[in-house]
């Protein structure tokens, strides 16, 4: 009576030692992850497709003795990934066990955007989806600073956000969200 947990959190089109494990007659949750350890953004252009593609293969695996997932978060590392910025993950990683047979991420990302962080859809469209959630709070309080239509407060919101981040993988994260928005500035 072994119920195995399948961590596997590379972003794969298909996960064959799943179909090991179930094959061996083993009854198993699925846990991809949104790939946040050691970072203070998940990775959610890797942690989308791990999310979405292990939780079809397990729903579709559901007679072979799949019984479940468990979208992982990890904390290690003095957890500086701040909690919030993994909420999309978990948005996206519940609608996925629902909706399985439906393509519904670039819904999921305008409808989390939009309600999260009040960002317009045109703001949200094609290849900037994944872009747009790179780095969660971080990319709205940047177009607040610069005065994206969002009521702009004052640009010393930008070296706030850095001086309480503090840490190198910030910067990186802070970058792309500006190169990536550049180009909805007026």
């Amino acid at each position: 009576n072994i119920i195995l947990m399948y961590w596997e959190y590379t972003p794969r089109d298909y996960y064959k030692n799943l179909d090991k494990l179930l094959d061996a007659g083993f009854k198993v949750i699925v846990s991809p992850s949104m790939l946040n350890w050691c970072r203070n953004f998940p990775d959610n252009i890797h942690a989308s497709k791990n999310i979405i593609n292990l939780t079809k293969q397990g729903v579709n695996s559901k007679d072979r003795g799949v019984i479940g997932m468990l979208n992982s978060i990890w904390g290690d590392q003095h957890y500086y990934s701040f909690r919030d910025n993994t909420i999309f993950g978990g948005v996206l990683g519940a609608s996925v066990s629902w909706n399985s047979k439906l393509d519904i991420y670039k819904d999921i990302v305008k409808t989390y955007g939009f309600l999260f962080y009040g960002l317009e859809e045109k703001h949200l469209e094609n290849d900037r989806l994944d872009y747009a959630l790179c780095s969660g709070l971080t990319a709205i309080l940047i177009m607040e600073a610069i005065g994206m239509n969002m009521g702009s407060k004052n640009k010393d919101i930008i070296l706030m956000t850095n001086t309480i981040i503090n840490r190198k993988e910030v910067y990186k994260s802070l970058l792309c969200v500006f190169i990536n928005f550049s180009d909805f500035f007026d």
